[in-house]
C-alpha cells in the first residue's frame, strides 16, 4: 500500500505536462474523489469485514477486468 501511495504522489508532484504523457491523466482532474476515497475505503472495509477482504475483492475484480480486456482483443493473423 505504501508503494502505491508513493507512486501516486510522485506522479502528482511531478511536472504536469510530462505526467500527462506518461500516465495519461489530465492535470485538470476532478477534486471530489480525493476526500471521498478514505470514506469509500472504510465503507467497503465495513461491508466486507476488513481491509484484507476488500483487497481480495478488488484484486479479483482487477483480474476479471484483465481477462475481459484480453478476450476483447481482436484475433491476430500471421
Amino acid at each position: 500500500m505504501f508503494a502505491l501511495l508513493q507512486a501516486t504522489a510522485i506522479s502528482d508532484l511531478g511536472a504536469r505536462r510530462s505526467s500527462v504523457g506518461s500516465t495519461g491523466c489530465s492535470p485538470h482532474r476532478s477534486k471530489w474523489p480525493s476526500p471521498l476515497s478514505p470514506w469509500g475505503g472504510a465503507a467497503l472495509a465495513e461491508l466486507f469485514g476488513g481491509y484484507s477482504a476488500v483487497f481480495a475483492v478488488l484484486a479479483t475484480l482487477d483480474a476479471f477486468a484483465a481477462l475481459i480486456s484480453l478476450a476483447s482483443m481482436p484475433a491476430r493473423t500471421l
